[in-house]
């Protein structure tokens, strides 16, 4: 998994400690969701927060920005449960929101155990969500694949400052 560094500005140095296998296991198990390895190994080292890398300079959308990641720790942003049931008929079912840009809009990673797409990254823009009483994929507009897997998104960013 690529190293990443922690932001050191004073309005985005969030870091939390990493997730402990229990605590990835409850949260994953109880929604009937399977974390990707890479996935997990980035909430045991880390679990979320605000880094220096976070430039997405090519994508199928043009250049991205990642602002922070999300947490399964308590927190009063960026918690990953709070977000789900916050986002509920706004992402598709398995989905997990697992980091967001400036402007709002949400990295979504499939955790879904019975999905062909487990693992894959896609970028979710708030601008045409819209809720859906059918929550699988193909009835979101919104939502495009970037990486196939949260390693490749990790490995695309780039330090901000190349911004």
């Amino acid at each position: 998994m690529k190293e990443l560094t922690y932001s050191k500005h004073e309005h985005s140095s969030v870091r939390h400690d990493g997730a402990s296998d229990e605590e990835i296991d409850e949260f994953f198990s109880s929604r009937g969701l399977a974390c990707p390895a890479d996935y997990r190994a980035f909430l045991q080292k880390y679990n979320g927060g605000c880094f220096n890398e976070g430039y997405l300079a090519d994508t199928s959308l043009g250049p991205l920005l990642v602002s922070y990641f999300s947490t399964l720790a308590p927190s009063k942003n960026r918690h990953i449960p709070t977000q789900i049931e916050n986002l509920d008929e706004y992402i598709p079912s398995g989905f997990v929101p697992i980091a967001d840009d400036p402007g709002g809009n949400l990295y979504l990673l499939d955790c879904d155990r019975n999905s062909e797409r487990n693992g894959k990254i896609y970028f979710w823009n708030h601008e045409s969500a819209e809720p859906s009483e059918d929550p699988v994929l193909s009835s979101f507009n919104n939502i495009t694949l970037l990486f196939d897997s949260f390693a490749d998104f990790l490995d695309a960013m780039k330090d901000k400052s190349e911004v």
